[in-house]
Order: C-alpha cells, then sequence, then structure tokens
C-alpha cells in the first residue's frame, strides 16, 4: 500500500494547477458570486472542531434563503432542525466554516469560506422570517476565500438529469422511518414515520 504522507509528494502525484486553478481564488465575493448565491436554493455546510472531528450539514430554502450583506459577509439562516445543533456545536469550538452553494440546472459550484458567529439578535433573526417564523438563529461569515469550482463532478454525477432519477420501491431503498427504526431498535417503523412526518409538517420553518 502507497500513501501520500508529504505536501512534496502530494504535489509530485497531482502535478501542477492549470493557469485557471491556481489564480481563481477570490478573498470577497464578486458580482458573479453574489448572484450565483441569489439563485441558489440549496447549499452545504461544512464545519469541524478543535479535535478535527468533521460535520457536512444541507441548508436550503427559497432561492437567496442565504443574505449577502456586504462583499465580505452573508448570513445563513439556521432554521429548526432536530436540535441536536451538531454544526453548531463545532461552530462554538472552532468558526472556521465553508460552505458550498449548488443551483438546479447549473453545473459549476460556489465554495465560500471563512469565520462563522452565531448570532440570535431578535431584530436580525427576524429578517428571515419565513412562513411565519423567525429562525433559530443566524449563522454570519466573515469571508475569507471564495471559489468557483468547474462542472465536472455534476457533469460525472448526472445529478440534474431527471432520467437518473430514482424510485424507491424498485431500488429497495428503506423509508427513513424504517432506517431509523432498524438503527434506533426502540422504535417500530410506523411510530418512526408518524413522528418524522409530524416534524416535517410542524417544525418545516
Amino acid at each position: 500500500m502507497q500513501d501520500l504522507k508529504s505536501q512534496k509528494e502530494l504535489r509530485d502525484h497531482y502535478g501542477t494547477p492549470s493557469e485557471i486553478s491556481a489564480n481563481k481564488d477570490l478573498d470577497r465575493l464578486d458580482e458573479h458570486s453574489i448572484r450565483f448565491i441569489s439563485l441558489s436554493p440549496f447549499a452545504v455546510l461544512g464545519t469541524a472542531d478543535l479535535a478535527g472531528n468533521c460535520e457536512v450539514s444541507p441548508r436550503g430554502d427559497a432561492p437567496g434563503f442565504v443574505h449577502v450583506e456586504n462583499p465580505t459577509t452573508l448570513q445563513l439562516p439556521d432554521r429548526a432542525g432536530n436540535n441536536r445543533a451538531d454544526s453548531n456545536s463545532k461552530l462554538i469550538a472552532n468558526p472556521k466554516a465553508s460552505i458550498i452553494f449548488f443551483v438546479p440546472g447549473l453545473g459549476e459550484t460556489l465554495r465560500v469560506s471563512g469565520s462563522v458567529r452565531i448570532r440570535i439578535d431578535e431584530g436580525l433573526r427576524a429578517r428571515f422570517t419565513s412562513h411565519g417564523k423567525a429562525p433559530r438563529a443566524v449563522l454570519e461569515m466573515d469571508i475569507t476565500r471564495v471559489i468557483f469550482q468547474c462542472q465536472k463532478a455534476l457533469l460525472r454525477s448526472g445529478l440534474w438529469d431527471p432520467d437518473r432519477r430514482i424510485d424507491r420501491e424498485t431500488e429497495g431503498v428503506a423509508s427513513l422511518g424504517a432506517i431509523f427504526a432498524d438503527q434506533i431498535g426502540t422504535l417500530d417503523p410506523d411510530r418512526a414515520e408518524a413522528l418524522i412526518e409530524s416534524s416535517v409538517k410542524e417544525r418545516m420553518w
């Protein structure tokens, strides 16, 4: 078994990045990244605590749900969830985070990194009210890095191709309630399904 164990080994193996790849990093949002965020209904938040334990968390709402306060600050509403607060727990320990934005139908993605504050100011939360409910908090990022990623991954995956959508029953994928019933062991599938359905209906926002 041969592993890469140093930066030199890594660079020797992968070679030199292209001119575009080597020079596309920005330290703030520009007009193109701001427009992309305004069209994005879905993003994934990446966090890690000081011990290196990582989380990735999907976030979604109407396009533009992430607000660009200015070119170096964005605000992500933290809406109702399961109250585990896994990402926020890690942000308390280590505020550094990354967000990757997706726009349905577009192949490229946008990565934004920086340091995050968990803000619970009532006035700020009220600005993000949706369906009559304010978010539990607003994650405010001071941006340090902005980078567009090319479309290779989404082209390979066919993520937006409707012909690649799977049928749960045909593919034998269990319902989430059945999965939780198996994993937790103290719930029957019907009870688990009922709890999930209730959560979706009552705690979407």
